[in-house]
């Protein structure tokens, strides 16, 4: 009877251990996806919502934007813990809005174009030091230019764990089913892993065409064996 009464008091600090290291590395704060639904055949919605539970289930706070503008995107990376951006997109340029127009993110403090607000994340005077990764789609967004930079690089540079972006045109439905895959994998894995998980799933459903720029196309900053979860 003394050693069931034993062994019932080990399993009971065990379990209590258990819960409380899986507690500490619970992840908690803010997530913001950004998207463009423009009409059929552009449905980007599902960047946002096919992600939400596998981002809640790590213990975020998600918040879904629908070309919402860039006035809000700085302070988000500042804040936030995962900042996904899925809009148009052009080389070293990430917009944010309803069109090429209407707001955007670049690297260098000094840029600047005719009518468009560009927000400067080199010019921003906070850090994101918070920030795990930011994820942008936007098509050639990835693409170091010596006018706008090094957008993923510079958002590194400012304190975030990592940053990505793409070199090349980024097709919608890929886009979706990549972002849901990377964050399906990253509850349990480091973001290495979890891009190479979305890269071969990616493939498999939608096949190569979709999958290569997705691929062998990324501008990954950073940390990438770091954790988001």
């Amino acid at each position: 009877m003394k050693e069931i009464k034993y062994l019932s008091i080990i399993s009971i600090f065990f379990i209590i251990f258990t819960f409380g290291i899986n507690c500490a590395s619970a992840a908690s704060g803010n997530a913001y996806i950004h998207y463009y639904n423009e009409g059929p055949g552009y449905y980007r919605y599902p960047t946002y919502s096919d992600a939400l539970p596998h981002l809640q289930s790590m213990g975020y706070s998600v918040y879904g934007y629908n070309a919402a503008g860039a006035g809000s995107a700085l302070s988000q990376l500042r804040n936030g813990k995962i900042f996904v951006v899925h809009n148009h997109g052009a080389p070293g340029i990430q917009y944010m809005g309803t069109n090429s127009s209407n707001s955007a993110l670049v690297a260098n403090p000094g840029s600047s174009s005719s009518g468009v607000p560009w927000y400067s994340v080199v010019g921003d005077l906070n850090l994101y030091t918070n920030l795990k990764i930011a994820i942008l789609y936007g098509c050639k967004t990835g693409v170091v230019t010596s006018v706008v930079g090094d957008l993923p690089g510079a958002i590194v540079y400012k304190g975030a764990t990592a940053a990505v972006a793409w070199t090349t045109d980024t097709p919608v439905d890929g886009v979706n089913e990549w972002n849901r895959l990377f964050f399906e994998k990253a509850k349990t894995d480091n973001i290495v892993e979890s891009f190479r998980h979305a890269d071969y799933w990616t493939e498999v459903i939608l096949g190569t065409p979709v999958s290569n720029p997705l691929k062998y196309y990324r501008n990954e900053k950073g940390d990438i064996y770091a954790k988001i979860n």
